[in-house]
Order: structure tokens, then C-alpha cells, then sequence
């Protein structure tokens, strides 16, 4: 069950499984392995791809249908917008590990932050 959901995970997102093995820190041959069912990530690494996803545990390793019981903080649309974009960039996400453990108040700081250097990098296109 854990190969099929860490699967379907990943494809949602569009990530190749270099990608995803690059933001886990592991090898392009262990995702395979791991969808493939022929081994298991550690309990570590099961909390890492629980976190990356934005998923339980329990229903990474298809103990539960729930995907997440305890989601989502009261965030704006354009807020929730902002930071799925952040979590489903991997060059982004590496940058911002913590995300999935960050207050309401760190989260909205890091849109504001986000926004800005949009800001910022769409004027200097202009300028150009």
C-alpha cells in the first residue's frame, strides 16, 4: 500500500523520481524500489515524506483513507495558493524543509517574504 500512495503522491505533484529522491536526500533507485514495494523506507524517512506531502502517516502506509485528520491552518485562498506552490517547487521546497512545522505567523511572514521578492524580481524584468 505504501508504494502505491507514495505513487500517486508523487504524480500529483508532477515530480519524476529523481526530484523526489533529491528533495529526501536518498537515491533515484530507492523511490523506485519503494513504489515497487521491494523494500521500506526507515520511520525517519516515513516522517519526512508524511511532511513533505502533507499527508499522515497512517494514511502513507494505507492504515487510514484520511489523508491528513489535522489540516489546514486558517489561511486565505491566496495564502493556501502561495504555499502549495512553494511545496510542490523541489528546488523551492529544499529551501523551506521546516515548512510543514511552521506557525500560522512564520507562514504568513514567509508569504509576505515571497510576495515581495515577486515584487521585486517582476520590476526588474520591466526595467530591462
Amino acid at each position: 500500500m505504501f508504494g502505491k500512495r507514495l505513487k500517486k503522491l508523487r504524480l500529483e505533484r508532477n515530480l519524476l523520481q529523481k526530484e523526489l529522491a533529491r528533495v529526501l536526500g536518498v537515491s533515484n533507485g530507492a523511490i523506485g524500489m519503494w513504489e515497487n514495494g521491494k523494500r521500506t523506507p526507515d520511520y525517519e524517512l516515513l516522517q519526512n515524506i508524511s511532511e513533505y506531502f502533507n499527508v499522515s502517516l497512517d494514511y502513507l502506509i494505507g492504515k487510514s483513507n484520511v489523508r491528513n485528520p489535522n489540516t489546514t491552518y486558517n489561511l486565505t485562498d491566496k495564502e493556501k495558493e502561495l504555499l502549495e506552490k512553494i511545496k510542490n517547487d523541489p528546488e523551492i521546497y529544499i529551501l523551506f524543509q521546516d515548512l510543514q512545522n511552521a506557525s500560522k505567523q512564520e507562514i504568513k511572514k514567509l508569504i509576505k517574504t515571497w510576495n515581495f521578492l515577486k515584487e521585486e524580481l517582476d520590476n526588474m524584468e520591466e526595467d530591462d
